[in-house]
């Protein structure tokens, strides 16, 4: 058994359409989890999904902008 393993969870990452984001995505991928991807551009989230899913993971893509949100 993996004690790093992620397997049957699920991670969110945000700005993960490039560089440390998308990096960190697919390390998490690569350990088991399935990943949501949120980043503010949409032009590049798609593409991004499109390679974590060489990873045979379940990935959800999902254009976002963080700043927008309401204060809790």
């Amino acid at each position: 058994m993996n004690p790093f393993g992620l397997e049957g969870k699920k991670a969110m990452v945000t700005g993960a359409s490039q560089g440390i984001g998308l990096s960190i995505a697919r390390g998490l991928a690569e350990s088991g989890a399935d990943i949501v991807l949120v980043a503010l551009d949409d032009g590049r989230i798609e593409p991004a999904r499109q390679t974590l899913l060489e990873t045979g993971r379940k990935v959800w893509a999902h254009p976002f902008d963080m700043l927008k949100t309401r204060e809790i």
